[in-house]
């Protein structure tokens, strides 16, 4: 008999962070449209790029000291 998985992030946590992560996101793709003054079109969204680029940005804005520099395109 296999020992159970056993979770050591509470689930409120989780969600906590995925709550966080959402309004991350939406705050990223206001300051991105507003840094290029382009639309984001479905396709980019279907095709990952948005997402790749999100994470990217959202990883670097958990740096110690982040700056909005790489906002840039």
């Amino acid at each position: 008999m296999s020992p159970k998985l056993r979770w050591s992030i509470p689930p409120d946590a989780v969600k906590g962070a995925m709550d966080a992560l959402q309004r991350s996101f939406v705050r990223f793709l206001v300051d991105e449209v507003q840094a290029s003054s382009c639309v984001v079109s479905i396709a980019d969204v279907a095709s990952g790029w948005i997402v790749g680029k999100f994470f990217h940005i959202y990883a670097r804005s958990q740096m110690p000291t982040p700056t909005r520099t790489w906002y840039g395109a």
